[in-house]
């Protein structure tokens, strides 16, 4: 969803939420799906304090940021995790170790 302006009176879409982020000092609102394989599994939303459309570089590099935060989702999807466990509340650590290296390869 692609809210360019959230001023725009001609603009019908998440009144309540247009109104919440307009408190916030943010003028423009682009949540980009993040998808595994085809299949939606989440949002990046990326939020301006001007209004108007992303220019074309910048549509471009903000899918591209959605690509990359399927990343991590990727690696659970591969990663030796007994998810017994994780659902029992006995292996978090271990869920907590690969967001970790998620973060720090961010960093570099």
């Amino acid at each position: 969803m692609l809210l360019q302006d959230l001023d725009d009176p001609a603009e019908r879409r998440c009144p309540a939420y247009r109104a919440a982020v307009r408190d916030a000092d943010i003028a423009a609102v682009f949540a980009l799906p993040v998808e595994l394989v085809a299949v939606p599994v989440g949002a990046l939303d990326l939020y301006r304090r001007r209004s108007g459309p992303l220019s074309q570089q910048g549509m471009a590099g903000a899918l591209f940021a959605a690509d990359l935060a399927a990343q991590p989702l990727l690696d659970l999807l591969t990663a030796d995790v007994d998810w017994a466990s994780v659902e029992q509340g006995v292996c978090l650590m271990g869920v907590a170790m690969l967001e970790r290296i998620e973060v720090n390869q961010a960093r570099t």
